[in-house]
């Protein structure tokens, strides 16, 4: 079973200790591209 296969089953189980770091690497995976704001204003 590959990294993402199990990181993917982490997900599916809703494991407590699951990182935003592992996510991350899931969504980069499939091409996401993670940007930051640079406005922290709601208006």
């Amino acid at each position: 079973m590959s990294k993402f296969e199990k990181l993917i089953k982490r997900i599916h189980n809703l494991s407590n200790d699951l990182r935003f770091s592992e996510i991350k690497k899931i969504l980069e995976f499939y091409g996401y591209v993670m940007t930051s704001s640079r406005s922290w204003s709601s208006h």
